[in-house]
């Protein structure tokens, strides 16, 4: 899963055999990809500085750029770009797409952490899990959204959202769980254990399942489609797509450090290490 000549390859999106990341090029670019089993496309956002791609499906690609100090959200369609930018927000981030639905985050001028949103291509619908502080939409699927949250606490949560009604999911014993992907009953993401050491998982509504790749030293999962599991562990850092069975994985490349943006404002970004 490494984009030809490039030193970081990052997979975010699955959709049947297609999956969509994005690299950094030998001169510190990124662009956006798309990965079809075959045939590598690259895509950038006209004019922008950087472009990523997070989520795909069908011909819709949906992701976020940069063109200065902010970013912005974006939807391809296979011929036309639609920029997509929550109304006054100082960024917005697209993280997912199921149909016409979109999901993702948005910083406002205040409070300046992240708030999650659904966009139908119209209507805009923000989605904060109840008393968090800090509310991350990062996958759809028919009707269900994953994400995570912070608690007043500081502690970080995996959620689903079925359009009515919040269920908070933390993996047995963890202290740290992220819900990244859902399809059908499979919700996929990530948990740290007791020791700070980071695992994937697949939830599938009763039951859960701890996925490391051995012998890396942390595994997350980020994507599920149709029984296949994309994501990345570190060993350095290596994609990976898993079956239930066997996991393919692409050579070594550069390590990549991981960050979760928590807050924005006047032209400065707080990040905290994921």
């Amino acid at each position: 899963m490494n984009f030809p000549d490039s030193s970081e390859t990052l997979c975010h999106g699955i959709d049947d055999d297609n999956i969509v990341g994005y690299y950094k090029d030998g001169d510190g670019d990124i662009h956006g990809f798309l990965y079809d089993s075959t045939d590598w496309t690259t895509y950038d956002y006209p004019d922008a500085t950087s472009t990523r791609a997070c989520g795909i499906h069908g011909n819709n690609i949906v992701g976020y750029m940069s063109g200065g100090a902010f970013f912005s959200g974006w939807k391809y369609d296979g011929s036309d770009w639609t920029f997509i930018d929550y109304p006054e927000a100082l960024s917005t981030y697209c993280f997912d797409i199921d149909g016409s639905n979109i999901v993702g985050i948005y910083f406002a001028i205040a409070p300046v952490t992240a708030q999650g949103f659904l966009y139908d291509g119209s209507n805009w619908t923000t989605l904060n899990y109840p008393g968090a502080n800090g509310t991350y939409c990062y996958g759809i699927h028919n009707n269900n959204i994953v994400g995570y949250y912070r608690d007043g606490g500081g502690d970080t949560h995996g959620f689903l959202y079925d359009g009515s009604s919040w269920t908070a999911y933390d993996y047995p014993d963890a202290t740290y769980t992220a819900c990244l992907g859902i399809h059908g009953d499979s919700i996929v993401g990530f948990y740290k254990d007791i020791g700070g050491d980071t695992h994937g998982f697949l939830y599938d509504g009763s039951d859960w399942t701890s996925i490391d790749y051995p012998p890396a030293s942390g595994t997350a999962c980020y994507g599920v489609g149709r029984g296949n599991i994309v994501g990345y562990y570190s060993a350095g850092v290596h994609g990976y797509v898993y079956s239930g069975s066997e996991i393919g994985f692409a050579p070594p490349h550069d390590k990549v450090i991981y960050k979760r943006l928590v807050a924005a404002a006047n032209n400065k970004f707080w990040y905290e290490d994921i």
